[in-house]
């Protein structure tokens, strides 16, 4: 023990060009702020207070079990998935009780009591915020016309609600009228939950990419891409298509199509 430690002292002093050079009792300051980090250097957890389910002993046990933990400080945030008054509904002269009670408790165990800036996740989430002050994605529509001449058209509304930020025009490249119909689109069962999905178009095409549209029942499935190439066929691409997640952290989209690159491929 005496050796590695000392080895680790001299490590520690031997000092290159361009390197501060500290002091023996500066060092061990350091060292001891790692073995018994100060109440300002001690870590922090989101203290949530979820249905307005609180009470002032449930709140001291915590705070206690907390401080136990080596916690410094909480950051209270009022969750409610449910939309419906707890126990101690938000913003009531219980709720401002528990809110006294917590920063005095705070102070008396020895944990830094902070709070979200507005009930919700998002911290500053509430009918007060419009949609057009909102989180917003873009979506878009898309209509195909034929010159020439000067044309008035009604374009297709994106979505219900939405705000125009551009229209876009430019000309059609002409592989997008070679297209695959679902007329021509064939699907036969397998085992063990595998289907095969057979597309076949009119004529030849060349192919750079795939666009899968989902159906809406969650799932998750591996993918094999093969092509009829000069008469057999052979695997262009595997890939993962999953839609089983649709938690609003995946997006505004849940759903969304899968747009997948693949090497040209002539068939």
């Amino acid at each position: 023990m005496l050796t590695i430690l000392a080895i680790a002292i001299s490590f520690m002093f031997c000092t290159r060009p361009g390197q501060v050079s500290i002091s023996l009792e500066d060092y061990e300051n350091i060292q001891e702020g790692f073995i018994t980090p100060a109440d300002t250097n001690k870590p922090w957890c989101y203290y949530y207070w979820i249905g307005d389910d609180i009470s002032k002993e449930g709140i001291t046990k915590d705070l206690e079990a907390m401080k136990e933990f080596g916690l410094g400080a909480v950051l209270i945030g009022n969750i409610n998935p449910d939309e419906v008054d707890g126990p101690v509904p938000l913003f009531s002269d219980d709720w401002w009780d528990a809110m006294v009670h917590v920063v005095n408790e705070g102070h008396r165990i020895g944990i830094d009591i902070g709070f979200f800036n507005s009930p919700g996740w998002s911290q500053s989430g509430g009918p007060w915020v419009t949609s057009d002050k909102a989180m917003r994605h873009l979506v878009y529509s898309e209509t195909t016309l034929a010159g020439p001449g000067e044309q008035k058209v009604q374009l297709v509304q994106p979505a219900k609600e939405f705000q125009d930020t551009y229209v876009l025009a430019f000309r059609k490249i002409a592989s997008e009228d070679n297209f695959i119909s679902k007329k021509n689109i064939f699907i036969t069962p397998g085992n063990k939950d595998r289907f095969t999905v057979e597309l076949s178009a009119a004529e030849p095409l060349i192919a750079r990419s795939i666009l899968l549209t989902p159906a809406g029942p969650i799932f998750k499935c591996d993918v094999e891409l093969q092509a009829r190439v000069e008469g057999s066929y052979k695997t262009i691409k595997s890939f993962i298509f999953d839609r089983s997640n649709t938690s609003v952290a995946v997006g505004p989209v849940t759903h969304g199509p899968l747009a997948i690159a693949i090497p040209e491929t002539e068939a």
